[in-house]
């Protein structure tokens, strides 16, 4: 189904029915691309009036841009619908192979616990896909979060008494520089006290930012509580 081509009748009905797609995100484009649409008309509106003659070049730059925003944004309807269903069927699938179990346990970490898994493939398709970002590899971080296992390209944080779980991005912006900001929630973080005492937190606000390498990847310059 291409929501963009749904009349304004019939995408308003669908967004309002028990469907759990399209939502907020597919909603959200929508507005971004009406915003587009009437940034380009007013250039329109604008460009050869006489009293705007000496700015026209940047009018029309400003309206080539909006054209192109608004297009991105239609196409955003269907990617964050899209995206959605992905994330929905990647919580349907096995939470950790018998590989990944014995990896974790000859690495230490409890299987009786809590196993949360944050995979370098799933921050390079949510940057491509949701940020039109072309990737050529994500370096590690110096000192990641929890175990890192190498044939698995993944980290893994323990604690709790439940199954695997897998975080999930919540918003991400591209700044003017190119730097990348990525907003997700952690299901569990360790947070050292200020004397020192080690305790934890559930549902924590993280932001991790990347910035492009020579070499055209990507390096996670930080991690942190937002």
């Amino acid at each position: 189904m291409e929501l963009a081509e749904l009349t304004t009748r019939g995408f308003s009905e669908l967004l309002a029915s028990d469907a759990p797609a399209p939502g907020g995100g597919s909603a959200a484009a929508l507005e971004g691309a009406l915003g587009a649409a009437l940034i380009a008309m007013v250039c329109r509106l604008t460009a050869d009036k006489p009293g705007y003659r000496e700015h026209r070049e940047t009018v029309l730059a400003v309206q080539e841009q909006a054209e192109a925003l608004r297009v991105r944004f239609l196409d955003a309807m269907e990617r964050d619908t899209e995206a959605f269903r992905r994330v929905s069927d990647a919580f349907a699938l096995p939470k950790a192979t018998e590989e990944e179990k014995a990896a974790l346990e000859e690495a230490g970490v409890p299987l009786d616990l809590d196993v949360f898994r944050l995979k370098r493939d799933y921050v390079e398709t949510y940057l491509r896909e949701n940020l039109w970002l072309a990737l050529s590899g994500l370096e590690p971080l110096a000192d990641p979060p929890g175990t890192y296992l190498e044939d698995f390209d993944a980290w893994y944080q323990s604690h709790g008494d439940t199954a695997m779980q897998t975080y999930v991005f919540d918003s991400g912006t591209v700044a003017l520089d190119g730097t990348v900001t990525l907003s997700y929630t952690a299901p569990y973080l360790d947070i050292r006290g200020e004397a020192g005492e080690l305790d934890g937190a559930f549902d924590v606000a993280m932001t991790a930012t990347l910035c492009q390498t020579a070499g055209g990847g990507w390096r996670v310059v930080s991690n942190v509580r937002a």
